[in-house]
């Protein structure tokens, strides 16, 4: 039997092998793994969270909310402009949900029943975020831009939690989520930073203190991200949204932090001129 650190280990070595078996066989290859990731998210949000019912009459209908446009835009279309028109909705969605985090007050039901009333909120949720993710990956500069996402995302989960362990003592915030701490999280950032900007340096040739700034911010906001799902687990009654994944939970888990932080990512790159 193994135990919960081997399963995360085992897990995270098979996510790994995806992402870069995807990312290797080309475009149409991300855009795929994308579309199938939010296909999963979706449902643990529609019946993990809102505690909907699977394969019922909205199910399928908010099944289709994710998929079509995702079919049509992303697959035949291929249209960056109407992928950024997507995309700039949901920086709107991420400023709502940061208006959920630090100004609705945790003990308020208002996110759960309105949800709950009307589930096809789950789809346009999924929606926004996978077209948002096929905007970036239908750049022509798609593959830098997905390294350094990755790195800046994962960078700032990885070295909160490193930092956190071996430093922690001022919890971020308790109430939302025990383990983060204050050390952890601007640890974390450091980390993104200096992740970011290998990349930047490696893909870009360019690395300045401007860019590593810009690399913590958004290894800031990934973990913001973070918080807004623990915050919305923690109200819906839920651990994690699932145990597909063993030894870390549900997909919509691990996806959490790096589908907020991709509209931001890509706001940034068009202030930067890329």
């Amino acid at each position: 039997m193994l135990s919960n650190t081997q399963k995360r280990l085992c897990s995270s070595f098979v996510m790994t092998l995806l992402v870069v078996s995807c990312y290797f066989m080309g475009q149409i290859a991300m855009l795929a793994f994308v579309f199938i990731t939010m296909l999963l998210a979706h449902d643990e949000i529609f019946c993990n969270l809102i505690k909907a019912k699977r394969l019922s009459k909205n199910y399928w209908l908010s099944l289709s909310i994710v998929v079509l446009p995702f079919v049509i835009f992303a697959f035949l279309l291929k249209s960056l402009v109407m992928l950024t028109f997507f995309a700039n909705l949901t920086i709107l969605l991420c400023a709502l949900l940061v208006i959920y985090l630090f100004y609705i007050d945790f003990e308020s039901e208002f996110i759960v029943k309105w949800s709950q009333k009307i589930p096809l909120s789950a789809g346009i949720y999924c929606s926004l975020f996978a077209l948002t993710l096929a905007c970036l990956f239908i750049r022509d500069d798609w593959k830098s831009l997905c390294v350094l996402l990755l790195f800046i995302a994962f960078g700032m989960d990885t070295g909160a939690w490193f930092v956190g362990v071996r430093f922690g003592k001022k919890k971020l915030w308790p109430l939302i989520s025990p383990k983060k701490t204050v050390e952890g999280f601007i640890g974390g950032a450091i980390i993104a930073g200096i992740c970011g900007g290998i990349v930047a340096q490696i893909f870009w040739e360019k690395m300045n203190l401007g860019l590593f700034i810009m690399f913590v911010f958004l290894g800031m906001v990934s973990q913001v991200g973070d918080l807004v799902q623990s915050k919305l687990k923690r109200q819906y009654g839920v651990k994690d949204s699932s145990a597909f994944i063993p030894g870390h939970g549900g997909v919509y888990d691990r996806i959490d932090s790096l589908i907020f932080l991709a509209p931001v990512f890509l706001g940034v790159l068009k202030f930067l001129g890329r």
